[in-house]
């Protein structure tokens, strides 16, 4: 199949399209701030939605390793685990979306334990 005739998918559509061409140069400039703006905030949503399926992977390994450890309570438990959240928080720190979604799994963990 020659590429004229293959399906074609558009990220703009063709209304879109024809408004970027009317544009002018400070038209276009804003466009495309507030472009990268939005996808920059899209990439956070899936950075963060990423690092928080891998946190409670990575939690959930810990919590049951630990659980079929002998000699090892739920006192030292609970203290290994608050720890390892102090460790993450310090290495995290600046990384917004990474806190925000840091205390959203704390509840759902608390919750769990």
């Amino acid at each position: 199949m020659s590429k004229s005739k293959e399906a074609k998918t558009f990220v703009i559509s063709r209304e879109q399209y024809k408004k970027i061409k009317k544009m002018d140069h400070t038209q276009m400039d804003s466009f495309m701030r507030n472009f990268a703006k939005n996808l920059n905030d899209e990439c956070n949503e899936g950075s963060a939605k990423e690092f928080e399926n891998l946190s409670n992977m990575y939690t959930d390994s810990i919590l049951k390793a630990l659980e079929n450890t002998r000699g090892i309570g739920q006192k030292l438990k609970d203290s290994f685990i608050n720890e390892l959240k102090s460790i993450i928080k310090d290495k995290a720190d600046g990384y917004d979306f990474v806190m925000a979604k840091d205390k959203e799994n704390e509840k759902t963990q608390a919750e769990v334990v």
